[in-house]
């Protein structure tokens, strides 16, 4: 069995609840999601320390980011003929959501005479 053709279907009881397979999608994405707040750390603590953000709060955002591209992944090809993995929708899908917890972060900060 392919590796997508498996994923494939730990995605498939992730959109049936199944709480064993999300975990299951957890682990085998954790360097992807541990990546990608490590990635973001750095600017929050460039604004002047973390706030309200900590780094579990990060990584919560991360699984929740993790959780709704898996609800609502479906193959599709990149306009090229190409199918894009779940593994580069995850990518993109937690760094967006990271992305929007910076922001906000930010805004937040701004507002209150921060940043």
């Amino acid at each position: 069995m392919r590796l997508e053709d498996d994923i494939l279907m730990i995605l498939s009881r992730v959109k049936q609840d199944d709480e064993n397979a999300f975990a299951e999608l957890c682990e085998r994405y954790r360097s992807l999601t541990e990546a990608a707040v490590h990635r973001f750390i750095p600017s929050f603590e460039a604004d002047g320390g973390q706030g309200e953000y900590g780094l579990d709060d990060l990584r919560q955002y991360a699984a929740v980011a993790l959780y709704r591209a898996a609800r609502s992944y479906e193959e599709h090809t990149d306009g090229k003929g190409k199918a894009v993995s779940f593994g580069l929708y995850a990518k993109i899908c937690v760094n967006n959501a990271l992305i929007s917890v910076l922001r906000k972060h930010r805004s937040a900060q701004r507002k209150n005479g921060g940043v």
